[in-house]
């Protein structure tokens, strides 16, 4: 059974018309008008694909010209499977943005270690009074001077990601 399952209306999506519940997740910040554009290229991909049996997209975030796009969990091997890079390489010319795919884990660290293009050492969280939460993400000084120049774009992807306070990444 085909199911694709986007955050927003299909009539809302189709028509870019949007009714007052799409509006309010655009309004309230949950979600951006880049969600309601990835929507609408996943509804034309997809929406006559029979072979799709769970597809799930999320969110984007995005930092500095570069998007993520989370789905849901199970979701990527579906997306793949039925031409997921040539939509990935249209949203890149579409979007002007470089594109990174992740999927949603409950596991914040999965999801850390899929969207950095390096080896993870360690990850260590401090909690501090407040609700200020600091983490750090320990890399391999050659691994490391690979990120050297998206640092900030990671560090920032990161706080949205999991909510914390402080990110930091270090050698």
């Amino acid at each position: 059974m085909k199911q694709i399952k986007l955050p927003f209306c299909k009539t809302c999506i189709k028509t870019g018309v949007l009714c007052g519940v799409c509006e309010q997740k655009i309004e309230s910040g949950k979600y951006s008008t880049t969600d309601l554009i990835v929507c609408k290229e996943i509804l034309n991909f997809f929406g006559k694909e029979t072979g799709i049996n769970n597809l799930s997209f999320e969110k984007s975030i995005e930092k500095n010209g570069l998007l993520v796009l989370i789905f849901g969990k199970g979701s990527l091997g579906d997306f793949f499977s039925h031409g997921g890079f040539k939509l990935i390489k249209k949203l890149e010319k579409t979007l002007n943005r470089k594109i990174r795919v992740l999927e949603y884990s409950k596991d914040e660290n999965e999801m850390i270690r899929e969207l950095l293009p390096i080896p993870i050492i360690n990850f260590n969280t401090v909690y501090y009074p407040g609700d200020f939460v600091v983490l750090t993400i320990k890399i391999d000084k050659r691994d490391f001077n690979k990120i050297k120049k998206e640092k900030e774009v990671y560090e920032d992807l990161i706080k949205e990601i999991t909510g914390v306070s402080y990110v930091e990444l270090s050698p």
